[in-house]
């Protein structure tokens, strides 16, 4: 009976994780906050309700900081709100491998920005974003990341979807660099804003991703051309979802300048038809993955689950016309996805998960081994001959050795 525990032995050892300090902290900004050691009125524990897909969480005082008019979600060394929402909604079944997508019904003010994204787990490679694990601090064993979309009526609502898929991008993206091209020593910069989006002065064709698209109308001058409006190639590679063949070089402006012969910043956010001045730089996917090493293969599906924090005192049911509303974003992210990908991928924004669907045929990675929770990849098809000769084997062994016990055959 010695082969059970052996067995058994071999598969969690496979999959132990192992201590991972965080790469990147995510895109939290902390901003002054003269209230943030007042506490709410309540003491009582939040309830949770479920409408739709999206679970409701009642707000109390160990989940918001601040007083009436001034909630927040502290995310500092002194307190995490943040990892506590995150923790009792993991403890109500939403622990699953997936980005949770958090609304509050009140005014996030302890979050610079309109929306913020916080890594949980990552082990996937060649992203740039490089080994995480915040699973213990979280309270969570498969949720990957979290997303703080703060109050939904405080984001336009022509504005409301690309912000949503910004924030699930930020699972993988924009992370990633690239080595120098042959004969130079110097490495093109392809960041921005908090090192997780793109630079200003690299052409991305719009991505949602803090991007632009330009054209050169005249050699070394350029016309922003898309703002923050689709998913680019980059985009699409470093999701997994487009092998590097695939992708096509782009540009990037060295030495960018306004007409008025000031420096673009990294971080800059321009406006379609402002135009850019520099020297046209060719980059390469070859580059990207010189520097980083090949993004480790994904499987088609994007999952993520919702979910409403309620201001404390607010119940949940006086909140469900906001959590209807809420869902029904939801469903419209989930049916705008695969646009948004180009046909690639898919995104399962139910607790309990989704059937598999088919995604175009071109898709780069589609005979890619999905993860299960932890990093751990499901056996690929072709491993499976070799997996079944040994059950095989393993089952002739015990036939045998009962054969052989007294009384075996009678």
């Amino acid at each position: 009976m010695a082969w059970r525990w052996w067995v058994l032995a071999l598969l969690p050892a496979a999959c132990a994780p192992g201590p991972r300090a965080p790469a990147h902290l995510g895109t939290f900004e902390a901003r002054a906050w003269p209230t943030m050691e007042l506490r709410p009125g309540t003491s009582r524990r939040g309830l949770v309700a479920r409408v739709g897909e999206v679970t409701v969480l009642e707000g109390d005082a160990d989940l918001v900081s601040g007083a009436p008019g001034q909630y927040g979600l502290r995310f500092d060394e002194a307190r995490n709100d943040l990892a506590a929402v995150v923790a009792r909604l993991a403890a109500q079944g939403l622990d699953v491998p997936a980005t949770l997508v958090l609304f509050t019904t009140f005014d996030d003010q302890a979050g610079g920005g309109p929306a913020y994204f916080v890594p949980i787990f990552n082990d996937t490679e060649g992203t740039g974003l490089g080994p995480v694990d915040q699973r213990d601090l979280f309270g969570a064993q498969a949720l990957e990341g979290v997303a703080n979309m703060k109050r939904r009526e405080g984001h336009l609502a022509e504005r409301r979807l690309p912000l949503l898929v910004h924030e699930l991008g930020h699972r993988h993206l924009a992370y990633l660099s690239a080595a120098p091209v042959a004969g130079s020593t110097v490495a093109p910069t392809l960041l921005g804003r908090q090192q997780a989006h793109w630079h200003a002065a690299l052409d991305t064709g719009g991505s949602v991703l803090g991007g632009h698209g330009f054209v050169e109308g005249t050699p070394g001058r350029f016309t922003v051309t898309r703002v923050e409006d689709a998913l680019s190639e980059l985009d699409l590679y470093a999701l997994g979802l487009m092998a590097a063949e695939e992708v096509p070089p782009t540009f990037f402006i060295e030495g960018a300048r306004t007409e008025a012969g000031f420096q673009v910043p990294a971080e800059a956010q321009l406006a379609v038809g402002d135009v850019v001045l520099g020297t046209r730089a060719v980059l390469r996917i070859e580059q990207v993955v010189a520097a980083l090493g090949p993004r480790a293969r994904a499987a088609p599906e994007t999952r993520a689950v919702f979910a409403l924090l309620t201001a404390p005192g607010e119940g949940a049911e006086a909140a469900r016309v906001e959590a209807e509303a809420v869902d029904a974003l939801r469903e419209e992210l989930e049916a705008a996805w695969p646009t948004w990908t180009r046909g690639r991928g898919s995104l399962c924004t139910k607790v309990a998960g989704c059937e598999v669907t088919a995604v175009d045929a071109g898709v780069a990675d589609a005979g890619a081994v999905p993860e299960a929770p932890g990093g751990c990849r499901a056996v690929p098809q072709d491993s499976l001959p070799w997996v079944l000769a040994l059950l095989l084997g393993i089952w002739i062994a015990r036939v045998r050795q009962k054969r052989r016990e007294p009384g075996a055959g009678r």
